[in-house]
């Protein structure tokens, strides 16, 4: 049985750079371990990443 965590990302203002680093996290390929959610914390951004990181989660719902 795999290890289960969860990843946490501090953001501001990464707008050009958090879809990569969201579709590197999720396309890990871990035999012992399980992400199971990512944790992202944006702090005052005002360049569209919290609107970027809130349709990706729309459009990859958790898996169980």
């Amino acid at each position: 049985m795999p290890i289960t965590c969860s990843v946490g990302v501090f953001a501001h203002n990464e707008a050009a750079n958090i879809l990569h680093l969201l579709e590197a996290i999720r396309g890990q390929k871990l035999s012992d371990v399980c992400i199971r959610e990512v944790i992202i914390v944006s702090s005052a951004s005002t360049d569209g990443t919290d609107d970027l990181v809130r349709k990706f989660a729309l459009d990859n719902p958790c898996s169980g």
